[in-house]
């Protein structure tokens, strides 16, 4: 719609006011997420739990660019262990702004950025951390072959995992007792993973705890579950053959 100039002397006193004035947009050259505060205040998030981010298309003397709509804009990770699980991961402005849901659901680090290969000045935040979600599954891995009566051999492992597969640091079996069964239903020793100790940074080390099945041989094999008490959650080991 325009605006005016008005041109006024300190005195004697005068002034005088222009005509109308139509005001272009300049180009875009910087992208400002502008409630970074916000986001940064967010700190930590959940994996897969979204969070808001607006951005804005700035000019070089930070006005909004209302005429800028492109699309195609990179959202990704500006540190160096990069976040693929950014969602979405480009976007697209309207009237030179973006706003929307930003979800993350790889429990690493995050330095969310805009803008990346565009061509204009990019924008970040600060890093931002994403903690796991609450614990789903278990990862069970046992070295093949077992004997039966000796602790299992290195490395057997049972690991806490959220639904994205993020490792659970904080896991306490403690809280949440954890058995290991065998699927012919062989006998087993220290197979209940019950103190705070036993899983450590999520992952149980089943040589050192000193679990032991002591049931049959199978030369075709077998596998062994973890399950949990609750929150219930369980997870499954690949084939293991059982020697003698």
């Amino acid at each position: 719609g325009g605006i005016t100039f008005t041109a006024s002397s300190a005195g004697p006193v005068a002034s005088g006011t222009s005509g109308n004035v139509v005001i272009n947009n300049a180009a875009a050259t910087q992208y400002a997420i502008t409630n970074k505060a916000a986001v940064e205040g967010g700190s930590p998030y959940t994996a897969g739990v979204g969070f808001n981010v607006t951005i804005e298309a700035r000019d070089g003397n930070g006005n909004l660019v209302t005429n800028y709509n492109t699309a195609g804009i990179v959202l990704d990770d500006a540190d160096v262990t990069a976040n693929p699980s950014i969602s979405p991961a480009s976007i697209t402005f309207s009237g030179g702004i973006w706003s929307g849901v930003v979800t993350v659901t790889q429990a690493t680090p995050l330095e969310l950025r805009v803008g990346q290969g565009s061509g204009l000045a990019t924008d970040q935040t600060a890093a931002l951390t994403i903690d796991p979600a609450a614990l789903s599954n278990f990862s069970v891995s046992i070295a093949s072959p077992q004997t039966t009566g000796t602790a299992f051999t290195v490395v057997s492992t049972v690991t806490a995992r959220d639904v994205y597969n993020n490792t659970i640091t904080g896991f306490d079996a403690s809280a949440n007792n954890v058995t290991i069964t065998a699927s012919n239903g062989g006998g087993m020793t220290n197979g209940v993973l019950a103190l705070g100790g036993d899983f450590v940074g999520g992952v149980a080390d089943l040589n050192t705890k000193g679990t032991t099945y002591t049931g049959p041989s199978s030369s075709g094999g077998i596998t062994f579950t973890a399950s949990s008490a609750g929150p219930v959650a369980s997870g499954t080991s690949g084939n293991v053959v059982i020697n003698n």
